[in-house]
């Protein structure tokens, strides 16, 4: 099992409730988009826990704070998804490493850029649609695969990006399906 010390910021984020993960990454090394002309930052659900993110070839790393020196840097790559009437949305992929061992474990999530950007910052609110809520006919179609009832195992990111479409392309209009997507 990984335990994972950068679950403080990188968790704190992402509300990890029935989620999407993979043991190896799904976009491909040169594939992750830049979200975001200058600073960007990472928010949880309604805009919460906000963390500097710096652009690195095609990766957003969001560093650990000062008084956690231990933690590995939370990365993140981004895959545009849709259009949406609060802006574009983007398919995130989340590595969680584990600086003792160098394990990582991938987690798949969604984003679009928040209206309250101050200072030249871009913010986007990053959030986790409910695995669970995938019909049976959706997870054969797509290969989602329940792991528990917490978690559900993907393999493709083609396949995550179609069923999110379908799933939740209307949900991403709605300002309040991002605060509580459950």
């Amino acid at each position: 099992m990984i335990s994972f010390r950068n679950t403080a910021i990188g968790l704190a984020f992402l509300a990890l409730h029935a989620c999407f993960v993979s043991t190896e990454p799904l976009l491909p090394s040169g594939q992750g988009a830049r979200i975001a002309d200058g600073p960007v930052e990472i928010c949880g659900e309604g805009g919460e826990d906000c963390h500097a993110a710096a652009f690195e070839d095609d990766t957003y790393i969001v560093y650990p704070p000062p008084d956690a020196e231990d933690e590995a840097p939370l990365r993140l790559r981004f895959l545009d998804l849709a259009g949406s009437d609060l802006g574009q949305v983007w398919l995130g992929e989340v590595e969680l490493r584990d600086p003792d061992d160098d394990e990582s474990i991938w987690y798949y999530g969604v984003a679009h850029p928040m209206r309250e950007n101050t200072g030249g910052v871009t913010r986007f609110e990053m959030v986790q649609p409910d695995c669970m809520d995938a019909t049976l006919r959706q997870a054969a179609r797509y290969g989602i695969e329940p792991l528990d009832s917490h978690t559900c195992s993907i393999s493709d990111i083609a396949s995550l990006a179609a069923y999110l479409v379908e799933a939740h392309g209307e949900d991403f209009n709605d300002p309040d399906w991002w605060r509580d997507p459950d």
